[in-house]
């Protein structure tokens, strides 16, 4: 719905252009002045999208009431109609940017073509200046986070930021990973339509309520996390503040905010210059922990992970002064990377993954990992186990690739043996034909999915590299005694008691 303002002294002329208004595509709230002293008086009072003006006019004619408003509004949308066919008035209206000069009698045709490509401009231009106004927004608050006082902002910033601060209540904090934040950004921009949000961090966005009651705000909250569940389905932490009592007090409530919910995740009081050192304050050595983990999982080296793993626990805990978002995050890239490397179902330990992700306090995340690290112990201790390195080798590659479709000759080519020299070799090693123990593995994984997932059983024989779910189901029941449902029942059963 657009604002045009009619402005022409012969009533008649008025009465056909808002007929004609009335009768377009486009909703219109009109307003009509019978000179240009009462149009300047209206724009004085309203908010105009479009100006249709006579050109003679008694007390201020079309051309000077445009002059007048074109001083204030240069991209607001101009159209002059006149009884005049005359050059002089044509390239005046022409010289103040006027969409078109339509002559009287006015043609109805015509006069709805230059109506639709008004509302085109119109319509870039409140996106344009929606767009520019949400910098101006975004930035005139960085300065007030920031700590610069009212009194310092100009008088433009003032007027600009008064009316968002008086109607400020609540604070909402939307954290995210730094993969979804551009994603992120562009639905909050859809969903808080006219509310004002701000992006303060490149993970951290901060979205001011207006709202009567602290209870609202919750619902608020709760709204936006189903709805971002529901359209994006990505992983964010959403912290409310408390009630901002008096509009320049936001600064106050801001930093209070921010400390509460470090805080109230540590549990303890921060050390920043501890915090200088962490991986997450520079992504170079973020990138670099991620490798060396990368590194001693390759080189099957436990202890050496269960350190690395110690040393970053205890980094992040005596710092105390991360962002609770960021850490989780970081920790849920570590958790994944490590599920990756070590071939386990990711099934088995999305739990471990899920309470990361929704940590309250820091002394949750390393809880969350006991589970996955006594995993990667059993898994590379058995690889340990084996002192020759292409039977090692040969035992990887079948935790990673049991998926897929492997014979002897493919676990052959992979360590450039002889099919035959690797089979002798792999059981005089191991006590156990190479076959039957990619057998077992895959029995194993089936194991770990039927418990915990909801794959159908034909799916889950192709998850662990069968071609035949017939001989998946005769393989299973000979390995574990029953068939895989029967299995399914029998352990999910006792995993629910549990």
């Amino acid at each position: 719905m657009y604002h045009v303002l009619i402005a022409d002294d012969h009533f008649d002329q008025r009465e056909l252009l808002y007929f004609l208004l009335e009768k377009h595509s486009t909703q219109w709230i009109i307003y009509e002045a019978i000179n240009g002293k009462e149009a300047l008086d209206i724009f004085a009072k309203q908010q105009i999208d479009l100006l249709i003006t006579d050109v003679q006019m008694p007390f201020t004619t079309g051309i000077e009431l445009a002059e007048t408003i074109r001083k204030k509004h240069q991209q607001l949308p101009i159209l002059f109609i006149s009884g005049y066919d005359d050059f002089a008035y044509a390239k005046k209206a022409l010289d103040l940017q006027a969409v078109n000069y339509l002559l009287k009698p006015i043609n109805p045709e015509e006069f709805y073509l230059q109506l639709d490509k008004l509302v085109t401009s119109i319509k870039k231009t409140k996106i344009e200046n929606t767009q520019q106004q949400r910098i101006n927004q975004q930035d005139l608050l960085i300065k007030l986070f920031s700590g610069i006082s009212f009194e310092k902002l100009t008088v433009e910033e003032q007027a600009l930021a008064f009316p968002l601060l008086t109607k400020t209540t609540y604070l909402l904090t939307i954290d995210s990973n730094h993969d979804e934040a551009a994603k992120l950004e562009n639905f909050l921009y859809l969903y808080v339509e006219d509310a004002v949000l701000i992006r303060t961090s490149l993970t951290r966005f901060v979205y001011l309520l207006s709202v009567s009651t602290f209870h609202e705000a919750v619902l608020k909250k709760r709204e936006l996390v189903q709805q971002l569940q529901k359209d994006l389905g990505i992983e964010v932490t959403l912290e409310l503040s408390q009630r901002i009592h008096k509009a320049l007090d936001i600064y106050q409530v801001y930093q209070q905010h921010n400390e509460q919910i470090t805080k109230k995740f540590y549990q303890i009081d921060s050390h920043p210059t501890l915090g200088l050192a962490l991986p997450t304050k520079d992504i170079v050595k973020e990138e670099n922990i991620l490798n060396e983990i990368k590194n001693t999982i390759h080189l099957q080296d436990f202890e050496a992970l269960q350190n690395q793993m110690g040393l970053l626990f205890s980094q992040y805990e005596q710092a105390a002064s991360e962002t609770p978002s960021i850490v989780k995050f970081f920790f849920a890239t570590v958790y994944r990377n490590i599920v990756e490397l070590i071939a386990i179902s990711p099934m088995e330990v999305r739990a471990g993954l899920e309470l990361i992700l929704e940590a309250t306090t820091f002394e949750q995340i390393p809880k969350a990992f006991t589970k996955l690290l006594q995993l990667a112990q059993k898994r590379l201790n058995d690889l340990n186990k084996t002192t020759n390195e292409y039977v090692r080798e040969t035992k990887n590659y079948m935790w990673n690739h049991y998926q897929e479709d492997l014979n002897l000759e493919i676990l052959a080519n992979n360590v450039h043996l002889a099919p035959k020299y690797l089979s002798d070799l792999f059981k005089r090693e191991e006590k156990i034909g190479i076959t039957k123990y990619l057998n077992e593995l895959r029995m194993e994984k089936a194991k770990e999915l039927l418990i915990h997932s909801h794959h159908r059983i034909r799916e889950i024989s192709q998850l662990v590299g069968f071609n035949s779910h017939s001989y998946f189901i005769k393989s299973f029941q000979k390995y574990t005694g029953v068939t895989p449902e029967r299995f399914r029942k029998i352990k999910g059963k006792i995993e629910n008691e549990n």
